[in-house]
């Protein structure tokens, strides 16, 4: 339910047009916009924990929460985001009726011009003082409809397209650092499939439909006080681009009711809602990571100005694990189902269940971990149940410019690569806990999370239980060879509290002081991607990494420079820079674990590791082929990752309490204790190149 207030009326002038021609064509012009002072999303009103299922003293806890937007603004905004001489709001929409081979058909269309929604803070009614902070949208929309509302029809034509938007978000008042999805792209597009509502929902689906979501994660740090310059992107610095696109096979997306449970019974949930998207990938797909490019670098030396191409990589030629051709078996190799809900504090979200043999069935967690982080204040949960990604790529392609052309000729400065990035999800459970509130103020946002993802395929031979597993490998995709290596048959647990997001002036800050804790569980070995089961599979050793953390700090920032390439001229460049560090608990819960695959319980095993350890210097630079510092005859793309890490006390790290910053453990094996040992300090200094 939302309510809206104090909205501004339109007169006659800002209402349009309409014109009877054919069909109906409906258009609005409004200079101001349109204005509310808040909306409210409510859930659960009226209702209690004991509806839900749960007794005892808890049962009278009510559920009744809400998410509210206040002062919205919905008005034309120019291109590069600033209010100066900002066009109208224009929206036009045209309505037809006529016939398609399915029956009767209804045809709709909405363009809306460049038009910006602002949110100047988004709160929880449980925690009115605080904020998430402030949002601004500033975004195109072309939607095109013909056929029926019908879920039994597969006549459907739909196109639903955001193309150049941006997303703005600023955590402290006007003037305050922001972070910006630029270039944001979403799209879905298709012209047979059906659109319809049945008894779970909207429901979009369709044997082939070109889906696309796209960004460039961008920062601003010196914004200024003019309002002109607030929620500007022309003088944004890139940090990562990033997203999925290209043409998917049996796409299905579903939108319907439903949120949190309580108890065992997950079919039994609060008010909320739920988004389901799943596919399989098609030939053209691809996910898309890489830089954001930049223009205008100044060097320094002399104040001359280089721009940085903009350089992706595109990993595509997907396969599915099954081996299957994609899009032949109707079974998806992608999905994500996502619930959105408003929890008060003290109210879970059923938990999550770690290390079983099995998935567990209705809720139950008999042979695992049960792993749950109740709220603590009002917040805003994400929560993911059952996603996988069965398939994988099998290339490698630099795009130098962003200029890829699916089907057209390698661009001069493009590089081709058979080699395959293998990131295969078997099971993924996700718990998402956002609250409003900074660290030193009442505008920001920190977290708590809770991620499981597993592998419950069997893993006995013959089983084909590796088909559905979390896989962590790099291979070699040459049609002759399709051999990998790494973590196979994976199981990943992520925990943390109080995770805080700040938007400083350098880039993104993630810090806790509340715990972490990373367990990685898995074999590492390799062999024909077409069998890893024993025996084909080659076992090296089974590794168990536990790491708990008391303390936690990530710092990224966008990297701008002038660099000379190997035949002497100069070049812009971006890359992104990191630091960080991280204080192991002073439990000693922290360990390194190997074993033979055979005898797991004999392992040789770092353990009771304790003290401090940071990374300073750090840099993740992607360079393009006329980026290539050493050759002229035959450049190359390569990735550098470059960073200084510093052990025990040399890490300085200013954390309060007495724990000692030495880095220590003990050695065992079979869980006898060989020696103890410390690290007092030292530095390691890493930089690896990955080229062809």
């Amino acid at each position: 339910m939302s309510l809206a207030s104090a909205m501004q009326p339109l007169d006659d002038a800002a209402l349009g047009d309409v014109n009877a021609r054919d069909g109906l064509r409906l258009g609005l012009t409004s200079e101001e916009g349109i204005r509310a002072d808040s909306i409210r999303w409510e859930l659960d009103a009226g209702s209690t924990l004991g509806d839900y299922g749960v007794s005892g003293p808890a049962a009278a806890d009510s559920l009744e929460a809400s998410l509210i937007l206040e002062n919205l603004h919905w008005h034309g905004i120019a291109s590069a985001g600033t209010g100066a001489d900002a066009p109208p709001l224009r929206v036009m929409t045209s309505l037809d009726i006529g016939q398609k081979p399915g029956g009767p058909a209804l045809g709709i269309k909405v363009d809306i011009e460049r038009a910006r929604l602002s949110i100047e803070d988004v709160r929880h009614d449980g925690t009115p003082g605080n904020s998430l902070g402030s949002l601004a949208l500033d975004m195109p929309l072309d939607f095109e409809f013909s056929g029926m509302l019908d879920h039994t029809r597969t006549d459907a034509r739909l196109r639903v397209a955001i193309e150049d938007g941006a997303l703005f978000y600023r955590q402290g008042l006007p003037g305050s650092p922001e972070l910006v999805m630029d270039e944001l792209t979403m799209r879905i597009d298709f012209d047979t499939g059906t659109v319809g509502v049945d008894e779970q929902g909207v429901l979009i689906s369709a044997p082939q439909s070109e889906f696309a979501v796209f960004f460039d994660l961008k920062h601003r740090g010196e914004v200024g006080s003019d309002p002109l310059d607030h929620f500007n992107r022309s003088d944004a610095k890139g940090i990562l681009g990033f997203g999925w696109e290209g043409t998917v096979e049996d796409l299905l997306v579903r939108l319907g009711g439903g949120g949190a449970w309580y108890g065992d019974d997950p079919s039994h949930r609060s008010e909320g809602l739920q988004l389901l998207i799943q596919h399989d990938h098609g030939a053209d797909y691809a996910w898309v990571v890489g830089e954001a490019g930049s223009t205008g670098i100044v060097d320094p030396d002399d104040n001359a100005v280089f721009d940085a191409p903009l350089t992706l990589v595109r990993f595509d030629n997907w396969q599915r694990l099954d081996g299957a051709p994609l899009g032949s078996t109707g079974t998806p190799s992608f999905r994500l189902p996502v619930t959105i809900d408003v929890l008060n504090a003290g109210q879970g979200t059923g938990g999550l269940c770690f290390g079983a043999d099995v998935a567990p069935v209705a809720g139950a967690c008999a042979d695992g971990q049960h792993v749950e982080i109740p709220a603590r204040d009002g917040a805003l949960a994400l929560m993911v149940r059952d996603a996988f990604l069965h398939a994988y790529p099998t290339r490698v392609y630099v795009d130098e410019g962003g200029d890829y052309v699916p089907g057209g000729p390698v661009g001069p400065g493009d590089a081709i690569f058979n080699w395959g990035l293998i990131v295969t999800l078997g099971d993924m459970d996700a718990d998402v806990l956002l609250y409003p509130g900074g660290p030193d103020g009442d505008r920001g946002l920190h977290l708590d999370a809770v991620v499981t993802i597993q592998s419950h395929g069997s893993t006995e031979p013959g089983s084909d239980g590796w088909q559905q597993n979390t896989h962590l490998m790099i291979a070699d995709t040459d049609p002759d060879v399709m051999r990998g290596i790494g973590l196979v048959n994976a199981d990943i647990l992520l925990t943390v509290e109080a995770l805080y997001l700040e938007v400083t002036e350098a880039g993104i800050s993630l810090h806790s002081d509340q715990g972490l804790r990373l367990q990685v569980d898995g074999l590492f070995g390799g062999g024909d991607l077409d069998n890893l089961e024993r025996p084909a599979l080659v076992e090296g050793w089974r590794q168990r990494i536990n790491l708990e953390a008391e303390n936690i700090r990530l710092d990224i920032a966008p990297g701008e420079e002038v660099m000379r390439v190997a035949d002497g001229s100069r070049i812009g460049n971006t890359y992104l820079g990191f630091s960080g560090h991280i204080r192991l608990d002073q439990g000693g819960g922290s360990y390194i674990s190997l074993a033979e695959p055979n005898y797991p319980e004999i392992d040789l095993r770092i353990a009771n590791l304790t003290g401090d350890l940071a990374i300073v210097d750090g840099r993740l630079d992607l360079l393009s082929t006329s980026q290539d510092p050493y050759s002229i005859d035959d450049p190359v793309p390569r990735l550098v990752i470059a960073a200084d890490t510093l052990l025990g006390r040399s890490a300085g790290l200013a954390l309060p309490g007495p724990a000692e910053p030495a880095l220590r453990g003990s050695v065992q094996f079979g869980g006898d204790t060989l020696m103890d040992m410390v690290i007092p300090g030292g530095s390691l200094d890493v930089s690896i190149g990955l080229r062809k």
